[in-house]
């Protein structure tokens, strides 16, 4: 079975759970065809609507979709205002002048004539027409990533990449062809590694690009346009060699009409598609009598647009044929190959003096030194069918019908199923995730902290899951982890979330983080520094960070000593470095929230603390990015 992957949160409004219609998008670009130009975007993996009394949701991704996401949390923002429009309970309306707000009826009616004067009054429905509607504050879409999804029956899919391919190409890969400024093709990339690309220099025989699919094709339907290699893609002789492809061949220019070639004149083989009958032909023809080795004409395509064309050519045994997985021939015929030059070249018809040049189109073409036994030609068959999107045009007894082909892989351990035990796997000193409403550390180690003061305990967390809970400091109160005292040296991490708004500073900025001597000397003091972090030494030296924080989201904050460097990470971006290090075998109070003045605590941080975790080692920037990324499992958009 397939990878499939899931991602899972809570929508909220000011801490109350929402409900919401929630999408997911890829990081990873794809190619779009936009006015004839190739554009890369993000792409939808799927929806889902938040529960109304939770807030939670789960969208299940396409395709087992496994990189990094965003997710999108939208409102309602309802039809624009038509005149005497009718309404039902429940419809809402947007003005149209935009006010961040929305009309939702509560009472059936029919709006007016014209726009009336919307009265922004989200306490008292009012008559439009006689439709009674109600004020709604619309809120914009909240984004939250880069998250990387849950997924189950961990397996890679099948690509390509796994075998030997002598050529590649792949149209639908923006960075696998060139364009010139008229969108004809210049150049496709050999993805096989190989260096095996295909080329035109005459502006007027270049193919141009289309899209079928949503994927993107390279198109010859003016019939007088190719690509073909520059050096020779094969050795002479009787070699084996398997074709498999994604084409949608329609004619338009006469009978024989040339797909592809390898070879030159009579040494060649090649994939014919009649016009007439709107069939395939295949034929290879035979170097020794220069005689056509075989001709079939088998196979109907009316009305498909797309197929998967697959050749098997084993000079000792056979040939054989099939179209979306489905044999059309086979033949004993002999080729032996015997040419004096093996160029590719796709929609020229030169070779053959009967033939024409090709009307249609290839998305994605595939070349291998082997006669493919039946297991691997199903394999490549399900790869293109399934990527192209036409697995239901295959039989209903092929093996990847129903999901793509995929390769045994050495997954390691079983995603996590929280944040927290990401967390634990890195072996934290103390870790204190408030969910009891106190500050204890769940790592066992005991290394307790304290809440000083008498902050604000049992809010939302800000990472979800198996997390339920974090803390608010109002601008007096602060976590006390004096407790760490001499346990930490020159490497070290401490990591925590927050979310704040608040943009005001004291002298130095409002500590987030510090530690003094026993004499309450400073040594280190990372601080809210109006709208971002700034990382003070002892000697007073400052450094700022660009990253703003003070936007009402929730960000992780990573402080990493490596021993001969400090970065400070924000949502796993390096957001400040020095190379130096800051050692805190001195360090007798430590805190979090505060910074301790001679005379006493001082320049509270204002905002929510979550998921605090101290290390006596330096994380990798992996780590602290896979920290970062675990936040989706149950995290509020």
């Amino acid at each position: 079975m397939a990878q499939t992957s899931k991602v899972e949160g809570v929508v909220q409004i000011d801490g109350t759970p929402a409900e919401r219609t929630v999408r997911a998008f890829g990081y990873g670009p794809t190619a779009h065809l936009i006015n004839g130009e190739p554009v890369n975007l993000s792409k939808s993996l799927g929806s889902a609507t938040s529960d109304p009394d939770t807030g939670a949701y789960t969208i299940d991704l396409l395709g087992g979709y496994g990189s990094e996401i965003f997710v999108v949390a939208f409102d309602d923002y309802g039809d624009a205002f038509t005149a005497e429009q009718a309404l039902t309970a429940g419809d809402r309306i947007h003005p149209t002048t935009p006010n961040e707000h929305v009309w939702e009826t509560t009472g059936a009616g029919t709006l007016p004539a014209e726009e009336p004067a919307w009265v922004v009054d989200t306490e008292t429905a009012q008559l439009y027409g006689s439709a009674s509607m109600i004020a709604k504050p619309f809120y914009r879409p909240m984004v939250q990533g880069p998250i990387l999804p849950l997924a189950s029956d961990l397996a890679e899919l099948w690509t390509p990449a796994q075998t030997g391919t002598t050529v590649w190409f792949d149209l639908d890969d923006i960075e696998g062809y060139t364009v010139d400024a008229a969108g004809g093709i210049t150049l496709v990339t050999d993805k096989s590694g190989n260096g095996h690309d295909l080329a035109q220099d005459t502006l007027a025989d270049r193919p141009t690009l289309r899209q079928e699919n949503e994927k993107v094709l390279m198109s010859s339907e003016a019939g007088t346009r190719s690509v073909s290699t520059t050096e020779n893609i094969r050795a002479k002789g009787p070699v084996s060699v398997s074709v498999a492809m994604i084409t949608d061949p329609h004619g338009g220019g006469g009978n024989y009409e040339m797909l592809w070639q390898i070879g030159d004149f009579f040494n060649h083989s090649v994939a014919r598609y009649n016009r007439s009958d709107r069939q395939f032909l295949t034929a290879y023809m035979n170097g020794v009598n220069a005689t056509p080795g075989t001709e079939f004409l088998t196979y109907s395509n009316a009305g498909i647009p797309l197929h998967v064309l697959t050749v098997i050519l084993d000079p000792s045994v056979a040939q054989s044929h099939h179209i979306n997985g489905v044999e059309i021939s086979s033949s004993s015929e002999v080729f032996d190959g015997d040419a004096v030059d093996e160029i590719l070249t796709l929609f020229d018809g030169s070779g053959l003096s009967s033939a024409k040049p090709f009307h249609g189109a290839i998305g994605e073409f595939l070349i291998e030194p082997v006669a493919l036994d039946a297991e691997s030609r199903q394999i490549r068959e399900g790869y293109l069918a399934h990527k192209w999107g036409i697995a239901a045009d295959l039989p209903d007894e092929h093996p990847y019908k129903d999901d793509p082909p995929v390769i045994a892989v050495e997954t390691g351990p079983s995603p996590s199923t929280s944040y927290s035990s990401v967390i634990l796997a890195d072996n934290p000193v103390t870790y204190i995730t408030f969910d009891d409403e106190t500050a204890d550390d769940i790592s066992g180690n005991n290394n307790h902290a304290a809440l000083i003061g008498n902050p604000i305990t049992g809010n939302v967390s800000l990472v979800g899951g198996d997390n339920k809970l974090s803390v608010t400091l109002t601008g007096s109160e602060f976590i006390d982890l004096s407790v760490l005292a001499g346990t930490l040296s020159v490497q070290y991490t401490i990591e925590a979330w927050i979310k704040t708004t608040n943009g005001s500073t004291g002298e130095y900025g409002l500590a987030l983080f510090s530690a003094h001597s026993s004499s309450y000397s400073n040594i280190l003091r990372l601080v809210h520094n109006n709208d971002h972090l700034s990382l003070i030494k002892e000697n007073g030296a400052e450094y700022d960070g660009a990253i703003i924080i003070n936007d009402s989201q929730p960000h992780h904050i990573a402080l990493v000593a490596s021993g001969t460097d400090i970065t400070v990470y924000i949502d796993g971006q390096a957001d400040i470095a020095l190379s130096e290090s800051i050692v805190l075998d001195s360090a007798a109070y430590i805190s979090v929230g505060q910074e301790y003045d001679p005379s006493g605590p001082s320049d509270y941080f204002q905002g929510t603390i979550d998921e605090i975790a101290v290390y006596g080692s330096s994380l990798s920037p992996q780590a602290v990015a896979d920290h970062y990324g675990a936040r989706n499992l149950g995290a509020p958009v």
